[in-house]
């Protein structure tokens, strides 16, 4: 049987602070959920488990991402644009 994506995340990527002082705290993450699916994301501290969640439920800005929903394009945000 052939399921349906629900969720698609491309390129998502967060970086706090500008110039020297930026630091990238998720690169280039690519992550593709099916209908009736579970995600469990787990890793030592400080693996950005919780900033990937929180960016996917929007709590969280993304710096660079393309984002759809049950295949409707919800966002898609690049650095060089206005949010």
């Amino acid at each position: 049987m052939l399921k349906n994506v629900a969720v698609d995340i491309q390129q998502v990527t967060k970086i706090y602070g500008a110039g020297n002082a930026a630091v990238t705290a998720v690169n280039d993450v690519t992550l593709q959920i099916y209908d009736n699916e579970f995600l469990y994301s787990a890793g030592s501290v400080g693996l950005r488990e919780t900033t990937l969640l929180r960016m996917i439920a929007g709590f969280e800005d993304m710096t660079k991402v393309i984002l759809s929903c049950l295949a409707r394009r919800l966002r898609a945000c690049h650095p060089t644009s206005d949010r």
